[in-house]
């Protein structure tokens, strides 16, 4: 069995990022956790609405991974590294220009939040500084998925998950509220890229080659369609909760909302592992076909003990949780 998951890149690479990312997720259940018992039931509620901020805000980013991760993966196979560099700084400078065009629409269209959902503008706007770790950090993590390096992408997460956890409760403690919660989740994100960059600097020592990539915009607008449709599912209720419910009740909301996610958010490792496999095998269809399939296969396996679990044990399963 050993031996089987030793050669097969989807199973070893799905083990890792399966087993590091679900730390990722477990630090950020800790993080609700904390702020479920250190905040107002009304706090946790705008806090719970200013993640669903952050969620859509990142929709860009996690295209963006997605597209770098693809190309990565061929310049990777074929050495061509000098490109890799050119690709990693042409989408730097590009990210931050579009960031800081976005980040001005937000804070144009924040009072109308304010208004609706009864949430302090500078909240809001502090929040919109996600928009520009969502163009920066998803490159760094790109690279790394596309160059399958599963065990630096693991830790990089982790290591936003354990400071957004620390400063969280420190700056909470501290007095601040849902501004010390919200500020520690930008701040870890901004590190996590820095970090990031370090795990792949090696491409630094070559010379930047020029770089015209055919047809990445009409695929990158596909991917962010479709991953823009899956994040905003995800995230649309808890932000319409707190428009129609009473305050305490939005908080508990947040709760079930939570739980309701989690299968998904435990199963993404797989998707980031299969990603660079199937697009390095691009040319070479039954290959590509069967990673897939190999994936779906894993997603079941996990999702319905899940389900089962929800199912049965729905209040031991809450109580354990959240209390």
């Amino acid at each position: 069995m050993f031996e089987r998951i030793k050669k097969s890149e989807l199973l070893r690479g799905s083990i890792i990022l399966f087993i590091m990312l679900n730390i990722f997720n477990f630090l950020n259940y800790l993080f609700h956790f904390l702020m479920a018992r250190f905040l107002e039931p009304s706090d946790y509620g705008i806090l719970a609405t200013l993640m669903a901020f952050v969620y859509i805000l990142t929709i860009p980013g996690e295209s963006i991974q997605i597209i770098i991760s693809k190309y990565t993966s061929k310049f990777h196979k074929e050495n061509e590294f000098g490109k890799l560099r050119a690709l990693f700084e042409k989408s730097f400078y590009k990210g931050i220009r579009m960031a800081a065009f976005i980040f001005v629409l937000y804070l144009i269209v924040s009072p109308i939040f304010t208004i609706i959902l009864k949430i302090p503008f500078h909240l809001l706007a502090i929040t919109g500084l996600i928009i520009f770790a969502a163009f920066v950090l998803p490159i760094g993590r790109g690279i790394l998925q596309g160059t399958k390096r599963f065990y630096s992408l693991g830790i990089n997460s982790i290591i936003e998950g354990s400071i957004k956890l620390v400063l969280s409760f420190t700056l909470v403690y501290m007095g601040l509220n849902v501004l010390g919660a919200i500020s520690s989740v930008i701040v870890s994100l901004f590190i996590a890229f820095v970090i990031s960059v370090f795990s792949f600097n090696y491409i630094f020592k070559y010379k930047r080659e020029s770089l015209k990539i055919e047809g990445i915009y009409g695929y990158g607008f596909s991917v962010f369609i479709l991953i823009a449709l899956v994040i905003i599912l995800l995230s649309i209720d808890v932000i319409i909760a707190k428009a129609m419910f009473p305050e305490d009740l939005v908080g508990k909301y947040a709760v079930a909302s939570i739980i309701g996610k989690m299968i998904f958010f435990a199963t993404q490792p797989i998707s980031k592992t299969m990603f660079p496999l199937t697009s390095e095998k691009s040319d070479k269809k039954e290959e590509s076909r069967d990673i897939s399939m190999k994936s779906i296969l894993l997603v079941i396996i996990i999702t319905i003990p899940a389900l089962l679990i929800f199912l049965f044990f729905p209040e031991i399963f809450v109580s354990i949780l959240f209390g």
